[in-house]
């Protein structure tokens, strides 16, 4: 055997490296694992081992990939890994270098659903303590919603129809698309200051996408820093948002927020004539009641014959000027 066409271990390496790393198979590979040892390295880069119950495989995920994930990665996670083979020529280790990670089974939108809505419980943001009141009989009602579409139609349809008399104002928003939840959060910030009894912010129904600027985080802290009270109508009945949980009141629809916020003028007009009636029996009442008691004294001897009041006064006056003559006598011509 001839021993002159060694190769050192670096060359080695090098050529298993070059060999791996220019193959077209192992490049953009999607591979399905479970998440083990997982170390975020204070550069920002990910380290973890991929693993099924048979093999395992070194992971590595730089920075730069890293920071495009949205989902919180947790240990014994089931993932869909999309990367490419690659050696590390210090250990001689090949290894999977990771461009994008996404849960197996559960869609990435609903589990970032999840993992905000637990964040932000966990913080308080939805706590029963930091509900506003909605008030009874708002004059000045704020919405946020699209310009135009059936939600802004049926959230003035029927406020004209239940409560007319007050003013209701449109600050339009874009309610769908990446670039949505920004121009939610300026609308907010401008409604708030708006001096409105109440805010309703609002959507008609949609997919988990559709509906998905109503999840994002920046949505959701301003809303919890409202001082005004809002209450969401986003979607339909089954959707549920994170905007509804922050909310002061969660509506159903976009009308059921409409609905929810304005008392009924033809009940509060019964009620306003009820409470008249009652007022007016009530006061009747009390002037009867008054009449009969000034009679009822009207009637006593005191004021019939107000003499005989002072009658035994007078006897007992005279009986002391007669007693007091007497002994004035008795002094005198003693």
């Amino acid at each position: 055997m001839n021993y002159s066409n060694f190769l050192t271990v670096r060359e080695l390496t090098v050529l298993i490296k070059y060999n791996l790393e220019n193959d077209i198979r192992f490049k953009n590979i999607i591979v399905k694992g479970e998440i083990s040892n997982l170390k975020i390295h204070p550069t920002g880069h990910w380290y973890f081992t991929l693993k099924d119950p048979f093999s395992r495989i070194n992971c590595v995920m730089f920075a730069s990939n890293a920071k495009n994930i949205k989902i919180k990665i947790n240990e014994g996670m089931q993932v869909i890994i999309t990367g490419s083979i690659g050696v590390y020529e210090n250990a001689g280790n090949y290894q999977l270098y990771v461009t994008n990670i996404q849960p197996d089974g559960l869609g990435v939108l609903y589990l970032q659903y999840e993992q905000l809505k637990k964040k932000l419980q966990d913080e308080g943001l939805f706590d029963e303590k930091y509900k506003k009141q909605i008030p009874l009989y708002p004059m000045r009602i704020g919405v946020i919603s699209a310009s135009s579409g059936a939600a802004i139609h049926d959230i003035f349809t029927t406020i004209e129809r239940r409560w007319p008399i007050c003013e209701r104002i449109l600050i339009p928003a874009s309610v769908q698309g990446i670039n949505a939840a920004p121009t939610i959060v300026e609308a907010l910030i401008k409604a708030d200051n708006m001096n409105f009894d109440v805010i309703i912010i609002a959507r008609g129904g949609g997919s988990l996408e559709d509906l998905w600027p109503f999840n994002e985080e920046i949505v959701a802290r301003a809303i919890f820093k409202m001082k005004t009270p809002i209450v969401s109508g986003v979607g339909h009945e089954v959707d549920f948002t994170i905007t509804d949980f922050v909310s002061d009141k969660r509506a159903p629809t976009p009308t059921g927020a409409a609905e929810l916020v304005t008392p009924n003028i033809n009940e509060v007009y019964t009620q306003i004539l009820n409470n008249k009636s009652r007022v007016i029996f009530n006061f009747n009442n009390l002037l009867k009641y008054k009449k009969q008691l000034l009679e009822n004294y009207s009637k006593k001897n005191i004021f019939v014959n107000p003499e005989f009041m002072y009658a035994n006064k007078d006897i007992l006056l005279d009986n002391y000027k007669t007693r007091l003559l007497n002994n004035y006598n008795k002094l005198i011509f003693k």
